[in-house]
């Protein structure tokens, strides 16, 4: 843990001055000793003075940071601590927290100034206290900031912007850093901060708090409840599985019931509300078009490559013998969408690479294909031609070798007869065969590639129609560059089997691809390899 900005009893010391001195009101209304619950403790145990906490709902972190930024303004000279709520209502609501530990103090009366309706000001220690509203064009960035709580931050209108401004104003030493959420969808800035946190080479530490280790999250139960619990398991609310996974007691299954019923049945809101894993906090609330993925988290083997911050492997590849394929899509280069390469092993049927950038230009995005490429033993290269895609294939015709290239001769479209268009109805193929191949046990390694596929959603357009996409506020790209790739993959299967070179035990007759385009190109005397093997009908 990088504990540089604050000290090591910090943690230790807060809990027993809260407990000491700080009063909460509980559910009856009565004002009580703040004793910390476990999920309280937890965090104050391991926090480091740069920590990100996804969460459940209503386990208190807030509250806890109100009341150790409270303390702090009575021991520290000076000091400034600014608390940002994602609305008004909230900052309202958490300004009256420090009111109330101020009024139910236990012990001498503390002298404050209120000089605005959200600011105190402590008279001893000329500390100061304030809350504000997220967008607020202020946002308490005026001045040294030395303690930041960011209050259900992936919730905020413009979190990126935001918080670079703020930290701005964060002193290196003695200052403490604070992100906690609940999820709001997978690729947001939050999620990719959680992402982020979790690589042990973070100046963060992740505290994920789920519902299940929060004690009051269950219900009080008979043994003949918790029978009937067990016997009445619901598939549609996934309890068989949950169960299983998770080994959650009756009490526990009862109080998730009770849960979802008070959401009208919305599961998906249930799990982005009250996760059980970090992936689940993430989860868009729209039901995910791949409904079996899966993920093999590779641990040290998926590392960041030397020359390229972009760019990250599985470090066990490529194998001399081994055949790739990269697919990829193409952003514009000015900081939207995202050029994305996703690299795929043939023989292990799994991902093993991943290029991500926002600000490459379409042609020197070419550069990064062959490089990749050529370190992938000659791989195979799909690109969406769609958009900026023609430019990044015209840089690459004169680079890379021409049958190394894949082209889709039956896709109108397609920029000098390489590299893939899709239309609306060939995009459904595409992502039909992404998910069959996924659901038959492609591996996935990448926590971006996951957060991606888990919140691409079948979003209904009418009562007739639905429209395959992103859920609102996340992306596409690799999973579009993962489809790329995927498409690559089939076709180089079977024209390796057509070489006598299977990579795979069985061609599966019943497919939807064909060797006539191969068969075809080869009485022509080109080389296999330009031919698309892909048909949609």
């Amino acid at each position: 843990m990088n504990n540089r900005w604050l000290p090591e009893d910090y943690g230790k010391t807060h809990n027993e001055a809260i407990e000491k001195f700080l009063k909460v009101s509980n559910k009856s209304g009565k004002n009580v000793s703040f004793i910390p619950n476990d999920s309280q403790r937890k965090v104050l145990a391991r926090l480091s003075g740069r920590d990100i906490i996804p969460k459940a709902r209503q386990q208190g972190i807030s509250t806890l940071f109100l009341a150790c930024f409270f303390l702090d303004c009575l021991v520290y000279d000076n000091l400034r601590c600014v608390v940002i709520a994602h609305d008004a209502d909230s900052t309202e609501r958490l300004f009256q927290r420090v009111r109330f530990f101020l009024d139910n103090f236990i012990g001498e009366q503390i002298e404050t100034i209120s000089s605005t309706k959200r600011e105190i000001r402590f008279v001893a220690t000329n500390a100061t206290f304030y809350v504000e509203t997220a967008g607020n064009t202020k946002s308490g960035r005026s001045g040294t900031i030395n303690r930041l709580l960011c209050s259900e931050v992936a919730y905020w209108p413009d979190p990126k912007a935001m918080t670079a401004g703020l930290l701005q104003s964060v002193p290196e030493q003695n200052s403490l850093v604070i992100f906690e959420s609940t999820g709001n969808g997978a690729q947001t800035w939050y999620h990719r901060r959680c992402i982020t946190a979790a690589n042990p080479t973070s100046q963060y530490t992740l505290h994920f708090l789920n519902w299940k280790d929060f004690a009051e999250y269950t219900l009080k139960l008979s043994e003949a409840e918790e029978e009937v619990v067990y016997e009445t398991l619901d598939p549609s609310m996934e309890e068989p599985e949950v169960l299983a996974e998770h080994s959650l007691s009756a009490g526990q299954l009862a109080w998730r019931r009770e849960k979802i019923d008070e959401m009208d049945g919305d599961l998906g809101l249930f799990r982005q509300e009250y996760p059980l894993t970090l992936e689940e906090c993430f989860r868009s609330r729209g039901q995910s078009f791949f409904h079996r993925v899966l993920f093999e988290d590779i641990g040290e083997y998926w590392q960041q490559h030397e020359e390229s911050w972009n760019f990250h492997r599985d470090v066990r590849h490529p194998i001399p013998s081994y055949h790739y394929v990269l697919g990829a899509d193409v952003s514009g280069g000015v900081g939207g969408d995202y050029s994305v390469i996703e690299i795929l092993c043939l023989e292990e049927k799994r991902q093993v690479g991943e290029y991500i950038d926002n600000n490459i230009s379409p042609d020197a995005f070419a550069d990064i294909l062959v490089w990749l490429g050529k370190m992938y033993n000659d791989a195979w290269v799909n690109v969406e031609t769609n958009n900026h895609g023609g430019v990044t294939i015209t840089e690459l015709l004169p680079k890379y070798p021409r049958n190394c290239i894949f082209a889709s001769p039956t896709l109108s479209g397609a920029v000098y007869g390489v590299g893939t268009h899709t239309t609306r109805s060939s995009k459904l193929s595409v992502i039909g065969l992404l998910r069959k191949n996924l659901a038959e046990g492609f591996v996935v390694v990448s926590d971006y590639l996951r957060g991606e596929l888990s919140s691409f959603i079948e979003q209904p357009v009418s009562d007739l129609s639905s429209r395959l996409q992103a859920s609102a506020g996340t992306h596409d790209d690799a999973v579009m560059a993962f489809g790329m790739a995927n498409i690559c993959r089939v076709n180089y299967e079977e024209y390796l089997a057509y070489q006598g070179q299977s990579v795979i035990k069985v061609i599966n007759s019943e497919a939807e691809f064909t060797m006539r385009a191969i068969l075809d190109k080869k009485q022509q005397g080109e080389y296999p390899c330009t031919t698309g093997l892909i048909e949609y009908n």
